[in-house]
């Protein structure tokens, strides 16, 4: 399709035209991202109102469908839960990178009544694949201390670790980890550490199962279908008199639409409130970069070298799944 229209969607799931009534093509896979899904609940919610058509789409995915998935970042289990009473499917939820492919995976799907080794969120590493938890030292991110390794045979915590649960950046090294990218003609050197690639991902790792929490090093944030840059925007908050700091985030995966999130500090000396905050900001900027969350604070906690820490932003934001930092520094 040339682009996702949950009706036309759900037309080729249950394998009858939308306007013909005609029999399509039978789907026996459907690979999904977790922003799909929730587009696809909310127009079942519209076009599937009556007890009888309900049990109809349970009945026609449950028996059509082989196999549904979701590969982007961890679904919500409202979403997992929801999807299951519909279809009647327990979703596979994977981890995919473009170096790597498939890397962590959750080994359970269809009716969800198997137990297995990591079956919640992302999983846990599949055959082949070699997992490293690490907290970078500085920006410059050569040298980090290692909070856990995994394999497909479970995850270890380190000594140093007194918790069966750790927070960091995702490192893969694989049998099938790709060594180069392939960029206009050429073949450019993927940059690895020791044949380990840093993915940029903050996950968090519970009793052997990954999930992801943010992701790092993302300048554009997807608002209002325009790539607007969160650097770019932070400059202009920090032109503005009555706000001494800031941080800027897109809350949301990058396959989705976003929200544009601002962390401020506002002015002590001077008497405003976010009312006249957004007066401002509707002058100086343009109106996707224009903030549709904001979260006043006395200060923005920061390491030693100056940079935010991510974990302490996150938890002003306990209920978004992923959230997306323009540095590359955890």
């Amino acid at each position: 399709m040339p682009q996702f229209d949950p009706v036309k969607v759900w037309s080729q799931l249950l394998g009858v035209g939308v306007n013909s009534g005609k029999p399509l093509t039978k789907v026996t896979t459907f690979p999904g991202l977790p922003s799909q899904y929730v587009k696809l609940l909310t127009q079942a919610e519209v076009i599937f109102k009556d007890k009888k058509s309900r049990d109809y789409v349970k009945a026609t995915c449950s028996k059509r469908l082989r196999l549904m998935m979701s590969s982007s970042a961890t679904l919500p289990s409202t979403v997992t839960m929801q999807w299951k009473n519909v279809t009647g499917h327990r979703i596979l939820e994977n981890y995919i990178s473009t170096e790597a492919g498939t890397a962590l995976c959750n080994r359970v799907a269809g009716s969800g009544k198997v137990a297995g080794p990591g079956c919640q969120d992302c999983g846990a590493p599949i055959g082949g694949m070699n997992t490293r938890v690490v907290r970078f030292r500085d920006h410059t991110k050569s040298s980090y201390d290692v909070l856990a390794t995994g394999s497909s045979h479970g995850t270890e915590v380190t000594e140093a670790q007194d918790s069966s649960s750790v927070i960091g950046e995702l490192m893969l090294k694989g049998e099938h980890t790709a060594t180069h990218y392939w960029m206009e003609g050429n073949q450019v050197p993927i940059k690895t550490q020791d044949g380990w690639i840093d993915t940029g991902d903050i996950v968090q790792v519970h009793k052997g199962c990954y999930k992801v929490l943010g992701r790092l090093g993302i300048k554009s944030i997807n608002s209002k279908g325009q790539q607007v840059s969160a650097v770019t925007i932070e400059k202009k908050l920090l032109s503005c008199g009555d706000i001494t700091d800031c941080y800027v985030l897109g809350l949301g995966d990058t396959q989705a639409e976003q929200k544009v999130a601002a962390v401020i500090v506002l002015n002590p000396n001077r008497k405003v409130n976010l009312e006249a905050i957004l007066k401002w900001c509707g002058e100086h900027m343009e109106e996707a970069e224009v903030p549709t969350v904001f979260k006043m604070v006395g200060e923005i906690a920061r390491d030693s070298m100056g940079h935010v820490a991510k974990l302490r932003l996150a938890e002003l934001f306990p209920d978004t799944e992923v959230i997306c930092y323009h540095d590359t520094k955890m």
